[in-house]
């Protein structure tokens, strides 16, 4: 990015909110994995669901919540 577009960003937030988003994708994945290994059988599909979901609304929150 150009130093313009460098100064319209809060770093900060923008850090948090990823690292935020990232722990939460974990999370989301830890738990297919778990309904792999185990015979819960609604744990995949609905860990997938809120994956895709942390996704929109991750990248939905980066690109406005994170202006100056």
């Amino acid at each position: 990015m150009s130093e313009k577009e460098r100064e319209k960003v809060d770093e900060k937030t923008l850090l948090r909110l990823m690292r935020n988003g990232m722990l939460a994708l974990a999370g989301c994945m830890a738990a297919g994995m778990i309904g792999l290994l185990t015979v819960i059988r609604l744990l995949l599909p609905g860990s997938i669901a809120l994956l895709l979901l942390m996704i929109v609304v991750s990248v939905v929150r980066a690109n406005t919540g994170t202006k100056k």
